[in-house]
């Protein structure tokens, strides 16, 4: 998945949609200035506020673009005149870099440290298997010359990094009550269980970030609504609101397509690598099993369900990631036909009224695809399964 649209829309960005505004309203050649007063920044929190300094100018630009593209000749053979080519690829960039900007929420955050926690357990665990190697080969007591471990000191090691894993998964509980308390403020209740599952999912990242969007486009609707009615129903500047919903739906169409084509062309083909490699591996285990003597046979039976695990785990893993890639579509697809509709009004439209009364109707629907984004839960029928899950996402975020 491209870098800058991996992380897709987190951060609440009321501002930066009204300063884009504001922009694209200013006369050639006036300074654009932020709005600060209590009406426009009323509610932002600390990443909106930071959205709000860096990508403000970014979807008026998207919007100037848009409207002069069909004057565009279709090629040129001069590199700095624009043609339609060079303006979408224009446009491509910047909705990447509008992404990036958006991508960082509260939400977002919390599960960054999430990410890293489990970095640290996982490195723990490691820790802990490799003092409990060492330890069965170190002495009872450490000669005063020696700077080697003795059992001791390594069962204390193990103690210790055990500790540790304790406190890390007391943090990762805190950050999964505090990420449901965020998801219930912007109207999707999920469990606990539910919450981790999703940091769980190398798809979680995704769907999560894009439930953000949603409820992010549902506020900026609620000012655009506001401003229109502030500007006397001025047509040119009520359009020119009305113009950067029409953007922002459309980056979030490409931040759905996006998230699909991550799915299909990188996801799944790991994971089918994982479960090829283990397929070869499994068949190699019962190909000794058949030939082994009774000592050998148990380590060799426990590796073989182990492998058995894994290959369960991964289907698992694929179907789940394919039926989130046909959710992702099928909103995309409804978003677009949205979208054709909603371009079309703003290339017609003149009331300011009328523009309103169709954001409103656009944010109902908008709340209502909000809710298909988050992934079906998958029953984890035993710890070793989900482990095994969690494993396989490291694996797939390494590769």
């Amino acid at each position: 998945m491209p870098s800058k649209t991996e992380r897709i829309a987190g951060s609440r960005i009321v501002a930066a949609v009204l300063v884009g505004a504001f922009l694209a309203a200013l006369p050639a050649g006036a300074e654009p200035a932020p709005a600060t007063g209590p009406a426009r920044t009323r509610g932002l929190d600390d990443y909106a506020k930071e959205a709000f300094k860096k990508c403000y100018g970014k979807l008026g630009e998207l919007l100037d673009r848009q409207d002069r593209h069909e004057k565009l000749p279709e090629s040129t053979w001069w590199a700095w005149v624009e043609d339609k080519k060079s303006n979408l690829a224009a446009r491509k960039e910047l909705i990447d870099e509008v992404l990036e900007v958006l991508g960082v929420s509260g939400l977002s955050a919390l599960a960054a440290e999430h990410a890293e926690l489990a970095e640290g357990i996982e490195s723990a665990r490691k820790q802990i298997a490799r003092h409990q190697r060492d330890k069965l080969v170190a002495p009872a007591e450490r000669p005063w010359w020696s700077l080697g471990k003795s059992r001791a000191d390594h069962q204390e090691a193990i103690d210790a990094q055990r500790k540790r894993i304790e406190s890390l998964q007391a943090r990762q509980g805190e950050i999964v009550a505090e990420m449901r308390k965020q998801f219930e403020a912007i109207g999707v209740p999920l469990t606990d269980e539910r919450v981790e599952f999703l940091l769980a999912s190398v798809s979680g990242g995704d769907a999560l970030e894009l439930t953000s969007a949603f409820h992010n486009i549902k506020q900026i609707n609620e000012q655009l609504v506001k401003l229109m009615a502030e500007t006397d129903e001025d047509p040119d500047t009520a359009r020119r609101y009305y113009g950067l919903h029409v953007i922002l739906v459309e980056v979030l169409i490409d931040a759905h397509k996006v998230c699909a084509h991550a799915i299909e062309d990188d996801y799944v083909p790991r994971l089918e690598k994982i479960i090829a490699d283990n397929g070869a591996v499994r068949q190699k285990t019962r190909q000794l099993l058949a030939k082994s003597g009774v000592k050998a046979r148990p380590a060799l039976q426990a590796n073989l369900a182990a492998q058995d695990v894994t290959e369960r785990a991964a289907k698992l893993y694929v179907r789940h990631l394919r039926d989130q890639r046909a959710k992702l579509l099928q909103t995309a697809a409804t978003l677009a036909k949205d979208h054709a509709v909603a371009t079309n009004t703003y290339e017609t439209a003149t009331v300011a009224g009328k523009l309103s009364d169709l954001i409103e109707a656009s944010e109902q629907k908008l709340m209502a695809l909000q809710k298909l984004q988050l992934p079906e839960l998958v029953p984890f029928r035993n710890t070793q399964l989900r482990r095994k899950f969690e494993e396989l996402t490291l694996k797939i975020k390494r590769r």
